[in-house]
This record gives structure tokens, sequence and C-alpha cells, in this order.
């Protein structure tokens, strides 16, 4: 078993020996899969593990931390002055944030290499030193390099960019920070985020002709409006998820973490076998075919159920619902104008 996930199923054991048979989200299964100290995180002011959306302050120790060129430059100062020989966790640079689009590929490459090599060469030879993956100018964007290169079931990211969770469309828990933030993952310390509320998306049907995953993430945010899911994950599931592509669903998480509704971080459930997408031989080391059947249950939700207090249900109906208003508590769902007639 890789040890990514030996590890993980072992911290995830101490949680259910922690909170019993709570029920728990696939979302909060790989979030509390990754605290530091399992019992200080989930029972302190939280009536004895009751209560720990939107009170608890986790304690998380994340897989790695991915950087553009723009927002790593201050990260890598900062860790440099810690004095340490190298990062405490895999990490990544990619190089394309000071790559700016005017007059076509060729030219916006060389002229964004010409005036930014001073940056450029800073971050290669830091990210040599201190053995962080280097993605040079036209290697690719950061979010597409991630997913198809970092991105596994299961695991936990920080991102210094605001679509990092891009990567949940592989279901990889994938949070945007900044610089200080990714820091503290560098350096080995516990990074702490408010313990999210979760929001479920039941998607339903299948799209249509000239209907793309991007219109299910602009459909919910006409129904969240600005800031709508600040505090919350959101995780998508329901019978609608198995028609969708992998970069779809990627697509479906990259718009929501910034603008238009500000929420903490968006998942989709494992839909394929890892071992179908995990190219050999380069990554053999991180392949993932063996301990999946294991802990298929562990990861999809199906132990003792999934308890989704806010959710929405997003179909194909032949009808204009009325207006929809948000539940404010409970297990309430609600009904979600056709965004695929």
């Amino acid at each position: 078993m890789p040890p990514s996930y030996e590890r993980l199923y072992n911290k995830y054991s101490e949680v259910r020996r922690v909170l019993g048979a709570q029920r728990l989200t696939l979302a909060e299964k790989i979030l509390y899969s990754h605290l530091d100290n399992v019992e200080e995180s989930l029972l302190t002011d939280t009536a004895g593990g009751r209560d720990i959306r939107g009170k608890a302050n986790l304690k998380l120790k994340p897989d790695r931390v991915n950087m553009q060129d723009a927002s790593a430059q201050m990260a890598l100062l900062q860790f440099m002055s810690c004095n340490l020989p190298q990062t405490a966790i895999p990490a990544s640079i990619h190089c394309d944030h000071l790559i700016v689009g005017e007059r076509g590929a060729e030219d916006d490459l060389s002229a964004g290499i010409e005036t930014n090599k001073e940056v450029f060469d800073f971050l290669e030879s830091a990210a040599r030193k201190y053995g962080i993956d280097f993605w040079p100018p036209g290697a690719g964007i950061i979010h597409q390099t991630v997913l198809e290169n970092y991105a596994v079931p299961g695991l936990m990211m920080l991102g210094t960019d605001s679509h990092s969770p891009n990567a949940g469309g592989l279901c990889t828990i994938t949070i945007g920070v900044g610089g200080a933030d990714a820091v503290e993952a560098l350096v080995g310390a516990p990074w702490e985020l408010k313990a999210p509320k979760v929001l479920g998306i039941r998607l339903t049907g299948k799209l249509n002709e000239w209907v793309s995953p991007k219109d299910v993430i602009l459909h919910l945010a006409g129904l969240l409006t600005v800031r709508g899911g600040t505090g919350y994950i959101v995780e998508y599931f329901g019978p609608g998820v198995e028609t969708l592509s992998l970069t779809g669903m990627a697509t479906a998480c990259n718009m929501g973490y910034g603008r238009p509704f500000y929420s903490c971080s968006l998942l989709f459930p494992p839909c394929v076998t890892p071992a179908d997408f995990v190219p050999e031989p380069r990554l053999a080391r991180r392949r993932l075919s063996s301990p999946l059947p294991r802990h298929r249950a562990a990861i999809s939700g199906r132990r003792g159920g999934s308890r989704l207090p806010r959710t929405l249900v997003c179909s194909r109906t032949s009808r204009a619902p009325a207006p929809p208003r948000m539940p404010s508590s409970g297990s309430r769902r609600m009904k979600a104008p056709s965004m695929i007639r």
C-alpha cells in the first residue's frame, strides 16, 4: 500500500475511534484524515464532537503544496528564512501567471520570459536547492498540470491560487491559500482551518447538447449568489456525476472557490479506478489499484451513510419551479431550476 494511503487509513481509524458511529461526508472523511491531533481538533469546544461544523479549529497536515510563480516568490523568501534544508512535504512551482496573453502563444511566452527572467531564475534555483518540482514557463497552466500529475483521490493539497480546487474533480481536496499559509505547510507546521460546513449538490440526469459542466457551476452561482458558499465545502454527488468527464468535474470545482460564491473547496467522489489514469512508469510509486478496493467504503461515504444538512438538487425538469429558498438548517432539500433543459 502506498505510504500516503497507509497513513490516511490509520488516521481515519483514529477519527472513527474518537467520533464513534457519527456519520461523516466524503469531504469530512478526507479532511479529518489529515488532522495532526484528532482528539484536540474534533473534541475541543464541539460538544464532545457532536457540533464540529463551523465550530472546530482543525489543525491539518496537507500532503503537498502547489505554487504559481507570482505568489511563490514571497513564500519561498519566507521559507528560506527558516533555514531548513528542504521542504517538509512535496511541493511544486508553476510558471504561468507572469505570462501575459496579448499577441499569441510564441510571442507572449518569449516576452514573458524576457520580462521576468530574474524571477524565473530565482524560482528555478530555489526549487533545485529545496527539492521542489519546477515547471518552467511554457510547461502549462498550474491547475491542469496539478490535475494530471499530482491529484490523487483522498489526498489534500494547498495551492497558492484561487482556482486550486480544480483538483477536486479527481476527489482531491485542494484549498487556495496565501503565501504565508503555504509556508506553514512547507515547514511541517499544522495548517489551521475552521471546520467547514458541507453543502451537498445532488446531480441527476445528464447534460444535453451545447451544455457543458461549466453551466453547472454558473447555475449554482446564480442560486448561491456572491459569498453564498462562504464557510462551506461543496460536495457533488448523485447519479449525474457518472455522466461527467474528469475535466468536466474539474471545471465544476475550479470556478467555485473565489468568485462567484467563495466556497472553501469543492469535491467530486471517486468515479474511476485510479489505475486507469495514473501513468506508468513515471508515477509508478503512486499506483493506487491495490488499496482502493480495500478502502473504497472508507472514502466513498458508505459507512453509516453521509449527512448533508444543506442540499441542492440539480436535475432535468419540464417545468419552471418556483424561485428557490435556501434552507437554514436541518436536512431540508431545495429543488434547483433546470440548467440542462
